[in-house]
């Protein structure tokens, strides 16, 4: 053989050797290196393959998954009945946090564990039995905590009316076609008859809140100011005075 037919039959004679038997059949001997190569390339292809397969399918998932929840409104998508003025506050502070939160309700119920949340939780209580008691009531469904909010609100304008203070007052209404709920620290007539609304925050830091914390005060001062405008028409009073304690 000439150079050229020797690296012809290098690259390209089979290395699978036939075995001829007495009865005139053939048995591959795959034993061979050749062999055992082609095999691994071909187990090798089919994982590639299937490998593929499979992210292709990952990918048109998460293209339906991202279609389907982009045709729900986020009330729909979360299973909101409802907004709070906390949630609609904290997204001034940090919007994917806000998310973060509703994509994964144990953070945030384990944010509600920390120290300091339990700390200014008990704070907030005994400002609240400082001048009215507070009695346990056990409930069953959602509609009896629903009802307990609105006793304790028409216990309270009364005593509002009264001119006394009251603290922890439940406040609700409908803005721009969504429900919306709250609570005010504080609500009391000053001295000129305007309705003073005060909200108490703790810190964690014996330091004044920044700017952007500022703002978020601020802007959950100006829910309750639009919320408590509902339940306050039946005494026919305005607000006109809005502090917030630090």
């Amino acid at each position: 053989y000439t150079y050229k037919q020797c690296m012809f039959y290098v690259f390209r004679e089979p290395q699978c050797h036939l075995n001829s038997e007495s009865d005139g059949k053939h048995s591959v001997n795959f034993d061979s290196p050749c062999a055992s190569t082609s095999s691994s390339v071909h187990n090798r292809n089919e994982e590639a393959l299937g490998q593929e397969t499979v992210n292709t399918e990952n990918v048109r998932g998460l293209k339906r998954k991202c279609l389907h929840e982009n045709s729900f409104s986020p009330m729909q998508r979360f299973f909101k009945r409802h907004l709070s003025v906390t949630l609609l506050c904290d997204q001034s502070w940090c919007e994917m946090k806000t998310v973060y939160g509703l994509l994964k309700p144990f953070v945030k119920r384990k944010e509600m564990q920390r120290a300091e949340v339990q700390i200014g939780k008990e704070i907030h209580l005994s400002r609240e039995r400082e001048i009215q008691d507070v009695v346990p009531v056990d409930i069953c469904t959602r509609e009896d905590a629903e009802a307990i909010k609105l006793l304790n609100m028409l216990h309270m304008i009364p005593l509002l009316e009264a001119g006394e203070r009251v603290r922890e007052f439940p406040v609700f209404g409908v803005l721009e076609g969504v429900f919306v709920m709250g609570v005010i620290d504080e609500l009391m007539y000053s001295q000129k008859g305007e309705l003073v609304l005060n909200e108490l925050k703790t810190r964690k830091q014996n330091s004044l809140p920044s700017s952007a914390q500022d703002k978020v005060n601020c802007l959950q001062v100006s829910w309750g100011y639009l919320l408590q405008v509902w339940p306050l028409v039946l005494t026919h009073t305005a607000v006109n005075h809005c502090t917030v304690l630090l």
